[in-house]
């Protein structure tokens, strides 16, 4: 299912299907000189929005564009590249703007640099180093690509490229960034990009395997297209389409056996692709969003976390319904990728009345949090956490509400986590910031919760109590250090594993009896007193409720934007 609509959403496609999507520049060899392809970027076409600064600047058009022509087939990273290719990088850095190139790993290694600051390069190439190129797929002109790499001396027959054609590649690069540099135009910190060498201007051909088995019958395929074979090689981009690992093959089969399965064709299989320009990065995982009404339209990227993004999404389709006849539906698609491997973490599908149902308490977007669910996402060490998000995100979607009480004692974890950071810094950003995003989850994904027109939600009777206990512990804190009668115990009333009822009345006891001791100026303990008065909650935890856990409400309440956590006199 997912396959084929993949090649609906594909047919109009007409460019490269490439895992890494970035700018490239054509470097064609006039002998053993080395010159930059000529063509203007609006020749190829539209500037990946990402970096689309880099790529006006200095002309460089992007792997993907359709009037390029060159293929790009390599399925896997052992694969034989296509090309003989320079990559390249430009960074910011404090010794200011770099650009780079590299050739091979290593000692034996060609490596280049400009100084955009200074004007200054520095290459560091010797001898020659081997490089791994396709000696059979590619061809230029009607001609073997590798045989006329090897004509024209940009290779030797067996694969060595040298140092001598490396620094004159670099050199002649480098003098066109010079002549077309400006300061302060590139918006990216870092720009991967590559130097394609070609022995001539000319359109690239890929020949595959699919294609030397096209003498027999023809027969119709799963997607509905007139073939006469199967398609035999891996795919490019949809790595859970592929049989790179037995493990996960139908029928642990391979080649023509593994598409016959499924009846896929090699008119279709090209298609049966991810167009990774259209895969948004959200928290360490790859999204894809597809209007099903209309396969090729595109989705702007809020870089806003999930939900703002579903929310816009929503929006956008909401306007494009009315233009068009077929009632928009969104296909909502992420994966993570791991090497060669690729895992499908989520897939669903959304119609307007679900989008209208899950988002019909958000009306404007300033109310989402930056990254607001990606608050559920937990790390431990090196290791990323999704589960509880993307159990998440399937409950928002499918319109089931999650146990307030599940969600709230993932958040105490991560409280816990990190309060002792949040208190060492002094700060009141990160965790006025973790609240926010976590009172905004409770508000979206629970049920039995009352709402407000901001954010959070409304908490109730018992909550409130917990959340001034803990903004009275915070104040109270604060009073005992400005008077300098902070001791090492100070801070053990934010250290309990849980507090239920018990807990917080022990909590404001311990508050009552340190005052009652202090030694602070009268008036200083006065305006204490006086503020615990104030916000002293007004109804104690019902019976029914009090062996409940409020931590997550009792440091809310402490790290409340109304409470200063800075030593400062108090007046």
């Amino acid at each position: 299912m997912l396959a084929h609509e993949l090649y609906l959403r594909n047919r109009s496609f007409k460019g490269e299907f490439v895992k890494s999507p970035k700018p490239v520049k054509k470097v064609i060899m006039r002998g053993m000189s080395p010159t930059l392809d000529k063509k203007t970027l609006q020749e190829y076409g539209e500037p990946l929005e990402e970096y689309k600064s880099f790529q006006v600047l200095f002309s460089m058009p992007s792997n993907t564009a359709p009037r390029l022509g060159l293929r790009f087939r390599t399925t896997s990273p052992n694969s034989p590249r296509p090309y003989v290719e320079l990559y390249g990088q430009f960074q910011h850095i404090k010794a200011g703007p770099i650009i780079s190139l590299e050739m091979g790993k290593g000692a034996a290694s060609f490596i280049a640099e400009l100084n955009l600051k200074t004007k200054k390069e520095r290459i560091v190439a010797k001898n020659s180093i081997f490089l791994n190129i396709d000696k059979e797929r590619y061809f230029i002109s009607g001609k073997n690509l590798y045989d006329e790499y090897v004509r024209s001396r940009v290779i030797t027959k067996d694969s060595k490229f040298s140092s001598t054609l490396f620094k004159r590649i670099c050199q002649v690069f480098f003098k066109h960034v010079r002549s077309r540099w400006q300061e302060d135009r590139i918006q990216n910190k870092v720009v991967n990009f590559s130097l394609l060498v070609l022995p001539k201007d000319g359109e690239v051909e890929y020949r595959s395997t699919d294609e030397e088995s096209d003498a027999g019958q023809s027969f119709t395929d799963s997607f509905g297209n007139k073939t006469k074979s199967f398609a035999k090689e891996t795919t490019i981009t949809a790595k859970f389409l592929s049989y790179d690992d037995p493990a996960f093959a139908i029928n642990c089969s391979d080649g023509e056996r593994f598409y016959r399965n499924l009846s896929i064709g090699t008119e279709s299989h090209r298609l049966v692709n991810i167009n990774t320009i259209d895969v948004f990065r959200i928290a360490g995982l790859q999204w894809m969003f597809t209007n099903t009404a209309k396969p090729s339209y595109h989705f702007n990227n809020t870089k806003n976390g999930i939900y703002y993004q579903l929310w816009r999404n929503y929006k956008d389709l909401d306007k494009e319904s009315h233009r068009q006849e077929g009632r928009s539906n969104l296909k909502v698609l992420c994966y993570l990728t791991s090497q060669a491997k690729m895992e499908v973490m989520l897939d669903e599908n959304l119609t307007m009345e679900d989008m209208k149902e899950i988002f019909a308490r958000i009306e404007d977007g300033s109310h989402i949090p930056f990254h607001a669910l990606e608050v559920l996402i937990e790390t431990r060490g090196k290791t990323t956490i999704w589960t509880h998000y993307l159990s998440a995100v399937r409950s928002l979607l499918a319109k089931k509400k999650i146990d307030k009480h599940y969600l709230l004692s993932r958040f105490v974890l991560q409280l816990r986590e990190n309060m002792f950071n949040w208190l060492d810094k002094k700060v009141r950003e990160e965790p006025m910031q973790f609240f926010s995003k976590s009172d905004f989850c409770i508000k979206v994904l629970c049920k039995d919760v009352q709402r407000n027109e901001g954010k959070g939600y409304l908490m109730d009777d018992n909550e409130e109590y917990a959340h001034k206990v803990g903004v009275i512990a915070a104040e109270y804190i604060k009073f005992k250090e400005n008077v300098e009668e902070s001791s090492n115990s100070l801070r053990d009333i934010l250290a309990y594993s849980r507090y239920d009822r018990e807990k917080l009345r022990f909590v404001m006891q311990r508050i009552g009896l340190g005052l009652s001791l202090s030694k602070a100026p009268e008036d200083k303990i006065k305006k204490m007193e006086s503020f615990i008065r104030s916000n002293q909650p007004s109804a104690e935890i019902s019976d029914d409720s009090a062996y409940n856990d409020y931590s997550y409400f009792f440091y809310k309440g402490y790290f409340s934007k109304d409470v200063g956590m800075k030593k400062e006199a108090q007046t």
